[in-house]
């Protein structure tokens, strides 16, 4: 079905497709302002209105308040002295259709050159002229749960949103959300929601988001993308590590000071390696531009739910429809002949759309579900660790969003955790899908039953629709988890089948060697695609061997597999062995093998090549493997 006009653009077009240049590339829609008119049906009332609403105080559009009955605020981004590109994304510019700096004709010339690339940072900082298209700039309100516990008020506190612009297909498909992608400045000054912050982002955390956000893209994770990263010229004061101001970031000595740290305070630090910044710097000053079908979070459901502003909340989920789920949007309420009406020949943004009911938001629900279980269970697959899994950090669309406290996993512990603040682990490697269905729960709990008790006939029906939403929860946030990761974990193991009630005492039974050999959980599973070729037992633990601690000059010795396992405790030995005595190798031959396993393990970094390699030794450029 057509929702609105035709979605794809055929494959020879795309290849001859008109790169735009940065003037012309703010010419995609804006659907917060062109969303649709919706028949409020479920008020006294056929007054058509817009589905969002602004903040009317313009004139204090940083000052910090209580934003009530509005979904966004007008903000433009402060200025920045001299901003310079960092960095740019040519894959996320192809998706976006955008000509980038040196592309551009005569690109050779050095003046013009420069005046371009100057013209490009200055446009990602949105200075002094925004183009057109892409000036009307807003941030959004939301509010945040944290383990089902409600902090209130927050929203874009450092981010502001240009607009859109639609991808490499959007234009010639007619407008449809899966073609319009939302440009958001991440580091560009205060809001009404900073808090008292200052907006802004260093250079070190923008680098992690940037590098973070494509790297995730390319090992097939569903992620918000980075196009940009600026420096912006200011200077930024951020707490930080003083140990981490000399060469050793674990020395006991401060150089900068020329004073001994004292034994309990080296000992604090090195435990665990948590602890708490415990030094102001002054750091450069960056801004990121992320990019992504849109930055609705879980939070922004809750919040006018708990505030029981209901005409906002019902908006806001039709919004979330448009954007995230639009096929959502033909679900409506039955007309007088007791039929569903079709939108399929509708084009263009829609005019006119009678409210969907409590059948739509049941529907929504469910897509959440699917989306954010198989999001966590691609998270499991690479080694990921969020760190920080509050309502106002889970996207509604099931992608990965603010790289903060994040982690890839080295050394295999179910509960390593890069986030310091995070001291009971709740948000550890192996307890992400727990906390993502709290999340969930909580989600249900408060906005989605918000929804159906104001859209539903009656109480009877409400109850009928509560109900299932209580099930939904309950059961079938975990059986898209368990399905989803069920084929990681046969894929990363090379077999045809696996299910957790067959198979998951067997990977519980690996998961506890990898931990008690302290193995590299990347390598680990890189190196098991070339030992489930292995004639024995003994032959494959000697490859996986390279998975375990070593010292990286003793790589090239090709006596330490031997070596290593000549010094193995006998007992963990034995147990690796009766392993992979168990390991039942699907019907393949090695080569094909190696490719099935290796689609789901990310590519490991040579130290000593510096290049990414499928395995060590094996040089395959410097391009992620998609998995």
């Amino acid at each position: 079905m057509k929702i609105f006009g035709s979605r794809v653009r055929s494959i020879g077009s795309l290849a001859s497709k008109q790169m735009r240049s940065i003037d012309e590339f703010g010419d995609g829609a804006n659907s917060i302002d062109r969303f649709l008119k919706l028949d409020v049906s479920h008020t006294n009332d056929n007054e058509k209105k817009a589905t969002l609403s602004a903040d009317s105080a313009i004139s204090s559009m940083r000052m910090p308040r209580q934003i009530l009955k509005a979904h966004y605020s007008r903000v433009y981004p402060e200025t920045s002295p001299n901003p310079s590109i960092v960095h740019l994304s040519e894959s996320c510019a192809s998706m976006l259709n955008l000509q980038l700096p040196h592309q551009e004709p005569n690109q050779n010339d050095e003046n013009t050159q420069k005046n371009l690339k100057n013209k490009f940072a200055s446009f990602w900082w949105a200075i002094n002229e925004l183009v057109k298209g892409l000036d009307n700039p807003y941030c959004m309100v939301y509010g945040c749960h944290c383990y089902g516990q409600w902090f209130g008020q927050l929203g874009d506190g450092r981010a502001i949103t240009l607009g859109e612009v639609y991808t490499e297909a959007g234009e010639d498909a007619g407008f449809y959300s899966d073609h319009l992608q939302e440009l958001q400045l991440k580091g560009s000054g205060r809001s009404p929601y900073s808090r008292g912050f200052d907006g802004r982002a260093v250079l070190r955390s923008s680098v992690r988001e940037f590098l973070a956000s494509e790297a995730m893209h390319h090992l097939n994770v569903p992620t918000t993308r980075a196009l940009s990263l600026i420096r912006t010229g200011a200077t930024v004061r951020r707490p930080w590590y003083r140990s981490t101001t000399s060469s050793n970031p674990y020395s006991p000595t401060d150089n900068k000071n020329s004073k001994k740290v004292s034994q309990q305070d080296t000992l604090r630090r090195n435990t665990n390696n948590k602890f708490s910044p415990d030094v102001l710097l002054n750091e450069p000053g960056a801004v990121v531009c992320r990019v992504s079908r849109s930055f609705l979070r879980f939070g922004n459901l809750e919040l006018f739910a708990k505030r029981q502003e209901i005409e906002e909340l019902i908006a806001l989920a039709d919004f979330v429809c448009f954007k995230e789920y639009p096929h959502l949007l033909a679900i409506q309420k039955e007309d007088s002949s007791g039929t569903t009406p079709s939108i399929e020949n509708l084009t263009g943004f829609l005019e006119h759309l009678p409210a969907g009911g409590p059948l739509r938001y049941i529907q929504l629900y469910r897509a959440v579900a699917e989306s954010c279980a198989k999001l966590v269970s691609e998270w499991l697959r690479v080694g990921y660790v969020q760190g920080n899994m509050n309502s106002d950090n889970t996207l509604l669309g099931g992608r990965t969003l603010d790289y903060g406290p994040f982690g890839w996993m080295e050394k295999f512990d179910p509960f390593y955790q890069p986030f310091t603040s995070d001291t009971d682990g709740k948000f550890s490697f192996i307890r992400q899908p727990t906390a993502m269905s709290v999340n969930f729960a909580v989600l249900g709990e408060t906005a989605f039953t918000a929804l159906i008790k104001a859209t539903s006939a009656n109480s009877e029906e409400a109850a009928k629709y509560l109900e299932e939403l209580q099930r939904i929860a309950e059961k079938e946030f975990s059986q898209h988890f368990w399905i989803h990761y069920d084929s990681v974990r046969r894929r990363k193991l090379g077999w045809k089948n696996f299910s957790e009630s067959a198979d998951g005492a067997y990977w519980a039974e690996l998961e506890k060697l990898m931990h008690s050999s302290q193995c590299d959980y990347t390598i680990f599973f890189r190196e098991l695609s070339t030992a489930a070729g292995s004639s024995s037992s003994e032959e494959a633990l000697m490859t996986l061997l390279k998975a375990f601690p070593h010292d990286f000059e003793d790589m090239n010795d090709i006596n330490l597999p031997e070596s290593q396992l000549k010094n193995m405790e006998g007992n963990l030995k034995s147990a690796w062995l009766e392993w992979l005595q168990g390991y039942a190798y699907i019907d393949l031959d090695g080569r094909e093998l190696e490719i099935c396993m290796v689609g789901v393990a990310p590519e490991i970094f040579d130290q000593d090549t510096g290049r990414w390699s499928t395995r060590r030794g094996e040089e395959a450029g410097t391009e992620y493997r998609q998995s």
